[in-house]
């Protein structure tokens, strides 16, 4: 499992024992999201965004502040998949969600708990 600089750069940004977990213990579990092949393909997915006249200028704005989009291109580039607690909603605006994305792009998603069975995690 790995996650992408761009969201440990956002926890980094945090206050709270997430912060310290990463700082302390998951230092190495981000790759960085500086690929060419992800740039591009986090361009079209940007472009998608603020072409889709879906979702309000708030939540364009939001995207393109955060690291979603570029999880979303680094996870098809390299053949992996989005582990999210969110949920597709065809016609939600306030927000532009991962699974919303991964859908146009044809990225697999899947919620923790799925995640969780897929390592061998039980409780």
């Amino acid at each position: 499992m790995i996650s992408i600089d761009r969201v440990r750069d956002e926890i980094l940004d945090g206050n709270d024992n997430l912060l310290e977990w990463v700082k302390d213990e998951a230092a190495d579990m981000f790759a960085p999201s500086t690929e060419l092949s992800v740039a591009n393909l986090y361009a079209q997915i940007s472009d998608w965004v603020q072409q889709n006249s879906q979702f309000t200028d708030a939540a364009k704005v939001e995207f393109a502040d955060a690291a979603d989009g570029w999880l979303v291109a680094y996870a098809c580039v390299n053949n992996g998949t989005v582990v999210t607690l969110e949920t597709f909603n065809a016609n939600i605006r306030r927000r532009v969600k991962l699974p919303n994305v991964c859908r146009q792009f044809g990225i697999e998603y899947i919620d923790t708990f799925e995640m969780l069975r897929r390592i061998g995690i039980r409780f």
